[in-house]
C-alpha cells in the first residue's frame, strides 16, 4: 500500500526526534492539526506543504507523491569559482544546477526541487546564484528560466569539461 502524506510527515518528524507538540511550536500551529495530518483525517494546505518541505529540507514531490527516485547528479563537496584572490565557495549544487539548465534548455525552482531533492528555499537561492553568475536569464514572467551560456561557457566558468 502506498504511503500517505501524513505517514511521510510522521516519518520526517520522527527522524528529527520531534514530538508533535515541538513541531507545532516550531511551525506556530496547533499540535492537533499535525495529529490530524498524520492520522490522515486531513491534509496540509499547499502553503503549509511548501513550509513543511522547506522545514524538512525535502521536495514537494516527496511530500505529496512520495517520489524517492530523484536523480541526483553527483555534486562536489564545494564549488570554487574564479582564481585567487577572487575565489569564492558557493552552494555545491550550483554546478549540477548549471548542467541541468543546459541539458533541459531552461531551469525552474520546481525542476531543481524534483531533480535534486532539495527544498524550495535552497532551490530559490540556487536560482539567484545562477542569475548572479549570468548562467540564466533574469525573470521574464515564465516559470522556466532561459539559459544564457553554452557548454563552452560552462567549461570556462567551472574549469571542467561538460559531459552530457
Amino acid at each position: 500500500m502506498e504511503e500517505t502524506i501524513g505517514e511521510r510527515l510522521k516519518t520526517l518528524r520522527e527522524k528529527k526526534r520531534y514530538t508533535q507538540l515541538r513541531l507545532a511550536k516550531n511551525l506556530k500551529i496547533s499540535n492537533k492539526l499535525i495529529s490530524m495530518w498524520e492520522s490522515g483525517k486531513t491534509i496540509p494546505s499547499v502553503k503549509m506543504l511548501i513550509l513543511l518541505a522547506d522545514y524538512f529540507d525535502c521536495s514537494l514531490d516527496y511530500l505529496v507523491r512520495g517520489k524517492k527516485n530523484i536523480v541526483i547528479l553527483d555534486p562536489a563537496p564545494q564549488v570554487i569559482i574564479g582564481k585567487p584572490p577572487y575565489t569564492e565557495i558557493i552552494d555545491p549544487y550550483l554546478k549540477v544546477s548549471a548542467k541541468l539548465a543546459l541539458m533541459n534548455e531552461g531551469i525552474s525552482v520546481s525542476l531543481l526541487q524534483r531533480r535534486l531533492g532539495i527544498g524550495f528555499t535552497r532551490a530559490s537561492n540556487i536560482m539567484e546564484l545562477l542569475e548572479e553568475k549570468k548562467i540564466i536569464a533574469p525573470v521574464s514572467g515564465k516559470v522556466m528560466r532561459d539559459v544564457i551560456i553554452d557548454k563552452n561557457d560552462f567549461e570556462k566558468i567551472f574549469n571542467e569539461k561538460f559531459n552530457d
